[in-house]
């Protein structure tokens, strides 16, 4: 009987409902740290209007996410949401294009197709409260919005993880459950020019993503879960690394390293 209600149990952590800003600056000893202030930057969030965050209170008029983004009462009278893992309202990439956000999806998928949400942030300089810039764009309802959807075809896939390579996207998918592949890591060509205004939809076969890796996965572990293009010395091909969640035993060295996977990009 534990079990059946753990089932129905929903919980939400409030680190799972900002969006926040760390400067980095350089350190001659170390590099790079992460510091409170740096050249008129300053640490801070976006600060929403509701008790969960700016842009899920946005999401929650919104004829594709607003069932994903509103609450709902269970037997308790608790107000609980849908799991995030089971192709509920699942945030897992992100890239930053100046002011422009790119908010990858794991969840919801609709009808097989994945979404990433834009957004503009901004700041007056020093001020550690970010806002969400108004794109002037119409609605549904014909208000303005503060975040533009694009959806893509990933095959059923949800977003993992993204990264900017040039104008490009590429997009590591995933299922949005916590299950066994498949895995793979897609390049949407000129993405940043193609979503330059309004919402999009793209499909695979014309202008949008194309499949460039297939990622193994294991049997209970090593789900790719986060991807990053490495730096490369010039004229030496771009490489990408790969890391897992719930990663194989065979990937552990010692108690406090693992092993990511490293693949030369098409």
């Amino acid at each position: 009987m534990k079990s059946l209600k753990r089932l129905a149990e929903v919980e939400e952590g409030p680190n799972r409902f900002f969006l926040g800003r760390i400067p980095l600056a350089n350190d001659s000893a170390s590099g790079a740290k992460l510091v409170k202030q740096s050249g008129g930057l300053q640490a801070g969030r976006v600060r929403g209007s509701g008790p969960n965050g700016h842009l899920v209170d946005e999401l929650k008029g919104d004829e594709h996410f607003g069932p994903f983004s509103v609450p709902f009462s269970n037997q308790k009278g608790d107000s609980v949401r849908l799991p995030s893992k089971d192709n509920g309202l699942d945030i897992e990439g992100l890239t930053v294009a100046g002011s422009r956000v790119f908010i990858g999806l794991r969840g919801p998928v609709l009808r097989g197709w994945a979404c990433i949400i834009e957004v503009q942030v901004g700041a007056k300089s020093g001020d550690a409260d970010l806002k969400l810039i108004d794109f002037g764009d119409s609605s549904e309802t014909g208000e303005s919005r503060k975040y533009r959807k694009h959806f893509i075809f990933l095959g059923g896939l949800g977003i993992r993880d993204l990264a900017l390579d040039g104008d490009d996207f590429l997009i590591l998918a995933g299922p949005t459950m916590s299950l066994d592949g498949p895995a793979r890591v897609f390049r949407w060509k000129e993405a940043l020019k193609t979503i330059s205004g309004g919402d999009t939809i793209a499909s695979a076969k014309a202008d949008g993503p194309a499949k460039i890796l297939e990622l193994a996965v294991g049997d209970g572990n090593d789900h790719p879960e986060g991807l990053a293009i490495l730096p490369t010395p010039e004229g030496e091909p771009k490489k990408v690394v790969i890391v897992y969640d719930s990663p194989a035993p065979t990937r552990f060295i010692g108690k406090t390293d693992i092993t990511a996977d490293m693949f030369a990009l098409p």
